[in-house]
């Protein structure tokens, strides 16, 4: 018994870790906000088909819903966000809102 555990620490101690290659720089490219009204321009309408019309239209209406619906959403935080650290709240109130609005890209 005493003899397998001198041979264990035996075996932890004299191992040698492994050299870990040097850590790559980290690039950061910022990128433009992206505009929350885009919408593709509708295409050549010429010769096409009525359902294929219809489509381009549905989608270009989604596209432009999501982005009032990320506009009003950004508001909306900011919003939360203006009205200051919560005072007298839970520590889960506070860590939320640092998390939602302290971090905030500006």
């Amino acid at each position: 018994m005493i003899r397998s555990i001198g041979i264990a620490l035996a075996l932890l101690g004299g191992s040698v870790p492994a050299a870990a290659e040097p850590r790559e720089p980290l690039v950061i490219t910022r990128l433009p906000d992206p505009e929350p009204d885009f919408a593709s321009p509708s295409r050549e309408r010429g010769g096409r088909d009525e359902e294929t019309v219809k489509l381009d239209e549905a989608m270009q209406n989604f596209s432009l819903a999501i982005g009032q619906a990320t506009r009003l959403e950004q508001q909306a935080v900011a919003q939360r966000c203006r009205s200051g650290v919560p005072g007298q709240t839970k520590a889960s109130d506070r860590f939320a809102w640092e998390a939602r609005c302290r971090y905030q890209r500006r």
